[in-house]
């Protein structure tokens, strides 16, 4: 069946991201995600470089990026270091906050949207990141060389380039923003969002009657809950372990 997935559209100039959840690869989907993350950014979208996938490489999509005069080319056919930077980002900004987890309802990809709004003030406004600015070979050594950490925001600022009125907006907008309590935030959040997972969706606890079952309240009511249904079938579960706070980054983060 259809499940959750996430449009990532990353600036290489800047390391600005962009994401987007969507339920299923439908190509009306697609361009719509990118119509919404582009009236967002600070700067205008004069190219995009996707993958083969048919979800990008469609009709749909191309007579959108003609409408706008935006470059639309593509990656070469199982070569995945085409598109590295959105590879890395995916790593660090879609599997590290959600996990490998499934999510396969309408309610879900709404939360993860969500999320991903506020996911995206705090991680290009408040987040510093570093940029490749060359790579120097000596004999069989392979030295890189990096930029300052900077955030996605002052690299724009800095350039004088994108749209000036919306960085300025973006800039005001930080200084009255507290990343200490916006990511307490987000952390209540992503608890609820783990809770919609299929995974935890299958969970189960006895009802009344000994053969009779009910579906988990805590799919309902979100990840607090599950201390309270640790007993009977739950302790089987391979997801029982995870359940409480501390055993969290375990099962979510990938480093």
């Amino acid at each position: 069946g259809r499940f959750v997935f996430t449009l990532n559209l990353t600036d290489i100039f800047s390391c600005w991201v962009s994401r987007r959840a969507i339920l299923g690869k439908y190509e009306k989907l697609v361009s719509a995600a990118i119509d919404d993350m582009r009236t967002r950014l600070p700067f205008r979208v004069l190219g995009a470089h996707a993958d083969n996938g048919g979800e990008f490489i469609n009709a749909h999509l191309v007579d959108y990026c003609k409408q706008r005069r935006i470059r639309l080319t593509r990656g070469r056919p199982r070569k995945k270091n085409d598109n590295a930077h959105v590879e890395q980002k995916n790593g660090t900004h879609v599997r590290q906050p959600l996990g490998y987890l499934r999510y396969d309802t309408p309610a879900a990809a709404d939360a993860i949207n969500e999320i991903y709004v506020d996911l995206d003030l705090f991680q290009n406004l408040f987040q510093p990141s570093i940029k490749l600015i060359k790579t120097v070979r000596r004999g069989s050594k392979v030295n890189r060389i990096f930029d300052n950490p900077t955030t996605p925001l002052d690299r724009l600022l800095r350039s004088k380039r994108g749209i000036r009125r919306k960085a300025r907006e973006l800039q005001v907008l930080r200084e009255r923003l507290d990343p200490f309590v916006m990511s307490r935030e987000i952390d209540v959040k992503l608890e609820r969002i783990y809770s919609m997972s299929s995974e935890f969706r299958k969970l189960s606890v006895p009802g009344k009657g000994a053969a009779v079952r009910k579906i988990n309240p805590a799919f309902v009511e979100g990840m607090p809950e599950l201390g309270e249904h640790l007993g009977g079938p739950f302790v089987d579960s391979p997801l029982a372990p995870y359940a409480e706070r501390h055993y969290r980054d375990g099962l979510f983060q990938t480093r």
